[in-house]
């Protein structure tokens, strides 16, 4: 574990799992960045576990995905019994705008994000122009049917969980360790080392199922985990034409969803998943002090007068 910044005058704390010298790089170089501006902003804490939260001896370790829920119980062990985590996958990045969620997040819930409802464009049509997209300027194989449309109920049919109408993606989600983390660590527990799923033994399909069976939860807008499969695929078709080669181009993109969105997770395993590694979001003094302006001007009250006509000179 490594503690990178603690938090001041609070016990809020910023959470991740990176195992393995290259995973633990990529997010130093090109997410933290991010993050590091957010934590100081906020004077939030954070904590890295950089190695595996049990070993692979243990009779029900599983892939590094399931770690996430044993953190409460390893902070709660360190003795962070009042702490509130909010837990993050590496491959998210952190808006320079972001509110601080601390403050809206209730302690008594798990606070977690929709990926199906509350959008801002439709479902259905976004992963239609995905799988399209992959498919034309990608790789010719790229099925344009797959289980990438799978309905959310067949999703837990398909794993023999109860259905519920909403799935969440399982890279975000807020908890506090004193009320939580005993629960969390139960379902990593509960499921056997060799468990099968559609994302490869993950546990999302699980997790969703034991976090709206428990029901308590928080659902925060789509904007605190915007998924960049959905924005660039919605927003910048145009950026599947250039693949992975056009840096900047990609990386003025990427600022752009971090104008509207707050957190912007970069899940998934294809091309377009890996973007986030090309770092160095908003680096110029100029871009910061656009920003700087633009959080102030949101702030100010407009009377909404008239000005008169007024042109370009």
């Amino acid at each position: 574990m490594k503690i990178y910044y603690r938090p001041k005058g609070s016990d809020n704390w910023l959470v991740t799992v990176a195992i393995g010298n290259k995973h633990l790089l990529d997010w130093e170089k090109n997410a933290l960045p991010t993050w590091k501006v957010y934590c100081e902003k906020y004077s939030l804490g954070l904590i890295v576990f950089n190695e595996e939260l049990i070993g692979k001896q243990h009779i029900k370790w599983k892939k590094v995905n399931w770690h996430k829920l044993l953190i409460g119980k390893k902070m709660k062990d360190l003795g962070y019994k009042l702490a509130q985590v909010l837990y993050l996958d590496t491959d998210i990045l952190i808006s320079p705008l972001a509110p601080n969620v601390f403050d809206i997040y209730d302690e008594n819930k798990i606070a977690v994000v929709s990926q199906i409802e509350g959008l801002p464009q439709p479902l259905d049509k976004t992963l239609r122009r995905l799988a399209f997209l992959r498919n034309k300027n990608w790789d010719k194989n790229y099925p344009l049917d797959s289980a990438l449309f799978m309905p959310v109920a067949k999703i837990f049919e398909f794993h023999n969980l109860k259905p519920f109408t909403n799935y969440l993606c399982t890279g975000f989600f807020i908890f506090s360790v004193s009320k939580h983390a005993d629960l969390l660590e139960s379902w990593f527990y509960k499921y056997e080392a060799d468990i099968e799923t559609l994302t490869g033994g993950g546990e999302e399909p699980h997790l969703n199922y034991e976090l709206q069976s428990w029901g308590q939860l928080q659902w925060l807008p789509y904007e605190f985990q915007a998924l960049w499969t959905y924005e660039i695929a919605w927003r910048y078709p145009f950026l599947f034409d250039y693949g992975v080669n056009k840096e900047d181009l990609i990386r003025e993109c990427i600022e752009s969803s971090l104008y509207s969105n707050h957190f912007l997770h970069f899940a998934g395993s294809w091309d377009e998943s890996q973007m986030w590694k090309i770092g160095d979001y908003f680096s110029s003094k100029k871009k910061m002090e656009n920003l700087d302006q633009y959080s102030s001007y949101l702030t100010k009250p407009l009377t909404g007068l008239p000005k008169g006509i007024i042109k370009p000179v």
